[in-house]
């Protein structure tokens, strides 16, 4: 029986229903018994996932089976996967927003409402704005990326637009275009911002969470993924920030850092060692560097943050102005 399940959930991209469970033999006690142990994940009423697949997955893939799950109630082709949810249909890194809340555009001039974990937009489509994508009608990924925006903080949009542009299939020119269009929509405006901050170059959600709050304390803008070279061009290693006139590098120390870098037979101690050493090696040529976490990029610290960054910059620059190195 499990299989049959199983085979019905990979069909259906990573959920089942409470009536394929039913189908496959399991009863409304089976279902509570395989959700109470963790084995089986509820995301939303009658709809499920197995834990061992469906853990495994970055947020954004979570979602999207979620928003799969909800679609399946609807006219599949009276609604497209819109706002933050399509920004995940694309893999674009997510921050600051309920992830329990599908989001849909209406193209069957539906009333706009939110109910059942469902939030039902209702705007002006044309077929150039969607495309298909799995199985499912999805906003185009620029205006998905600027739609988001208008839905979130400018630091939660900023995360979207970053990994939209990192990821090369968007434009900044495309982005702008889509919010001089959505110009008189409610919070556009600091949907503009976020495109306006953006850049491509932010390897993470950290490096986005800490370029906002370099803007919003006043620090000078950063070059992002800062090479430091020896004077005879040896690269010695790559910053997440680099401010070249003050002498200074910036790191984001997040998890994803270390174990992104981890080689094959390697632990987390041994990664944290050659962090150290990359660090050292730059730290030799007269550069100054700070680090922060996550917890510092959160009020109130946050602008304790920025103020410890701004100092150790000056006194960066009063100690190492002379005899500069190369950095590029």
């Amino acid at each position: 029986m499990t299989g049959s399940l199983e085979a019905i959930a990979t069909e259906q991209r990573g959920y089942f229903t409470t009536s394929d469970a039913h189908d496959c033999g399991y009863d409304q006690r089976d279902i509570r018994d395989a959700v109470r142990t963790g084995a089986w994940r509820r995301l939303r009423r009658g709809a499920y996932a197995f834990a061992e697949t469906y853990d495994p997955l970055g947020d954004a893939e979570r979602h999207v089976i979620l928003a799969r799950a909800a679609i399946a109630k609807l006219a599949a082709d009276r609604v497209a996967l819109t706002h933050q949810s399509a920004s995940c249909a694309y893999a674009h890194e997510q921050w600051g927003w309920d992830m329990s809340i599908v989001n849909l555009t209406r193209l069957d001039r539906g009333a706009a409402r939110e109910e059942a974990g469902i939030n039902h937009h209702v705007g002006q489509v044309v077929d150039a704005d969607l495309v298909e994508r799995d199985g499912m009608l999805v906003m185009r990924e620029d205006r998905a990326a600027v739609e988001a925006c208008t839905q979130m903080p400018v630091q939660a949009g900023l995360c979207i637009v970053d990994s939209a542009l990192r990821g090369g299939r968007v434009t900044r020119d495309a982005l702008i275009e889509y919010g001089d269009r959505f110009y008189t929509w409610p919070s556009s405006r600091r949907a503009r911002l976020a495109v306006w901050l953006g850049d491509g170059g932010a390897a993470t959600v950290g490096e986005s969470r800490s370029r906002y709050l370099f803007w919003r304390f006043g620090l000078p803008a950063p070059e992002l993924q800062f090479g430091v070279r020896t004077g005879s061009g040896r690269l010695l290693g790559i910053a997440d920030f680099g401010w070249n006139s003050y002498r200074h590098l910036g790191e984001f120390d997040g998890r994803r850092k270390y174990t992104r870098d981890i080689k094959p037979g390697e632990d987390a101690g041994q990664v944290v060692f050659r962090e150290k050493q990359r660090e050292d090696a730059m730290r030799g040529e007269r550069l100054g560097m700070s680090r922060l976490i996550w917890s510092e990029l959160d009020p109130p610290t946050n602008r304790l943050t920025a103020q410890r960054f701004m100092h150790d910059m000056k006194l960066s620059r009063c100690l190492y102005t002379r005899n500069r190195v190369v950095m590029a």
